[in-house]
């Protein structure tokens, strides 16, 4: 396994999510001397609330089909758009991720390279380019954030992390890679990581500094012990188990369960709701009039 990664001055983890995205930067230096602080987040700005840690995951493309804005930004335009009612030929996708799901093949995924994606009018677009224009957008947000704050970092410096569902099949995973190349992320200076070990293996640093005053019964992740880790994230329901062994690494007990069962679950019940109440036709027409009222609902 190529380890050079562990060499580079700079990691930058990218949490991109079936409803939020975020990412995190952590130094090589800072990681040596304690691996739970000095962790530097970025603050996202809705425009009508507090900064977040996470943006939404949508994306906005011009009427010529290029990229517009991703995140707050995009639902933010968007929404001053069909305002004014001059939103149609702009493409707005959302919620996107979870086409990468494919529950009846856990060895399958969803999309394809030649694959499309819905926006929110109906209209096909190419899945690959959805995910590929996103991924760039985090990418030059976390070059901007480094040039602003620690302006000797070259791009050269930097390991990427993209963290994925634990559920997520290879094929699921190998079309992220392809994404993220099309970001211009190296593929040499990127690891796909699954997000139930990243909780696990983040509890088990933070355990680490205070071992010498816990007593053996008192470590809960001392060499021996099983955990079960439940991920409930905004698309996917994800369940992983470990045993810590004698050299205090993960082994997997059972393949990682879950399912389409995340948090958006709860949105999407709430809209049938009130599909319920006002019609189906009536809520269309909502939708369609009052695009910016929906997704400040939806926000909401």
């Amino acid at each position: 396994m190529d380890i050079t990664w562990k060499k580079k001055l700079l990691v930058a983890a990218i949490d991109f999510g079936t409803t939020f995205s975020g990412f995190a930067l952590s130094f090589l230096s800072d990681y040596e001397k304690d691996k739970t602080v000095n962790i530097f987040g970025y603050l996202w700005e809705p425009g009508d609330q507090p900064k977040t840690h996470k943006t939404p995951t949508c994306l906005l493309l011009k009427p010529d089909m290029s990229f517009h804005s991703f995140g707050y930004e995009a639902e933010n335009k968007y929404a001053e758009l069909a305002e004014d009612n001059e939103h149609k030929d702009w493409r707005f996708f959302r919620r996107f991720k979870m086409k990468l799901y494919k529950p009846s093949d856990r060895n399958s995924c969803g999309l394809s390279t030649q694959s499309t994606i819905k926006d929110t009018e109906g209209r096909d677009f190419n899945a690959l380019a959805v995910f590929s224009f996103s991924l760039d957008y985090m990418k030059r947000k976390i070059i901007e954030t480094i040039g602003e704050k620690f302006p000797g970092v070259r791009e050269d410096d930097i390991h990427y992390v993209l963290t994925t569902p634990a559920i997520w099949s290879e094929e699921a995973k190998s079309f992220m890679r392809k994404a993220a190349k099309n970001a211009h992320i190296p593929t040499e200076r990127l690891r796909i990581a699954l997000e139930p070990e990243c909780a696990a293996v983040y509890v088990h640093t933070k355990e680490l500094p205070a071992l010498d005053m816990m007593t053996q019964g008192e470590r809960a992740m001392k060499p021996g012990s099983c955990h079960v880790i439940i991920d409930l994230g905004g698309g996917t329901l994800d369940i992983a188990a470990h045993r810590v062994n004698g050299h205090c690494q993960f082994e997997e007990i059972i393949p990682p369960y879950g399912g389409p069962w995340g948090g958006d679950n709860i949105n999407l019940k709430y809209e049938q709701f009130l599909i319920k109440i006002s019609g189906g036709p009536a809520f269309t027409k909502f939708k369609e009039n009052n695009m910016d009222d929906y997704l400040t609902m939806q926000r909401q």
